[in-house]
């Protein structure tokens, strides 16, 4: 700047530096959808790092095998659960029959029906709800959790509100 005054018109030279400058910041944003970027992105990397587009596929095969683990231990733990519902609910059916019998046996006519009427309500109730408990579906009993399976991948949020992210979709903000 000290060469330009020397050279330059002082009167025009003066005003140029009290101009402030201004910038322009621009903010590029892209949101993928899915474990893998695009192609071209993949490209990219393996340009940037060889090997590594491999190492990113890689990385995702290993973590879809792990999700696919565990959603596979859930469902048998599921029906682990399920299973062993049945059979201690079938005990505790055997149990009462046996009690109104018992009861019955002993002449306890009243003390047996309402044992055999707890028996078949009981029951009936699960025939009907489908379930022990307050009725309903399965799904408003727990909260819903299972209603709708999600895949984190294509989810992005707080962890409290989810919402599905555009594939591809760039934005510039200033």
């Amino acid at each position: 700047m000290a060469e330009i005054q020397q050279i330059a018109d002082p009167r025009v030279v003066e005003p140029l530096a009290d101009i402030q400058r201004s910038m322009r910041v621009v903010r590029r944003e892209l949101t993928l959808r899915g474990p893998l970027p695009p192609p071209e992105m993949l490209a990219g990397y393996e340009e940037a790092l060889p090997g590594l587009a491999d190492r990113i596929v890689s990385m995702a095969e290993n973590e879809q095998r792990h999700r696919h683990e565990v959603e596979r231990t859930d469902l048998r733990q599921a029906y682990r659960v399920a299973r062993a519902g049945q059979v201690f609910g079938l005990a505790a059916l055997a149990i009462m029959t046996a009690l109104a019998a018992y009861l019955a046996y002993l002449g306890h006519a009243g003390w047996a029906v309402a044992a055999a009427g707890i028996d078949v309500a009981a029951v009936v109730g699960v025939f009907v709800t489908g379930q022990f408990g307050s009725g309903g579906s399965p799904d408003e009993n727990d909260g819903g959790k299972d209603a709708e399976p999600s895949n984190d991948a294509d989810l992005v949020g707080d962890g409290q509100s989810r919402k599905p992210i555009d594939a591809g979709r760039e934005s510039d903000a200033e």
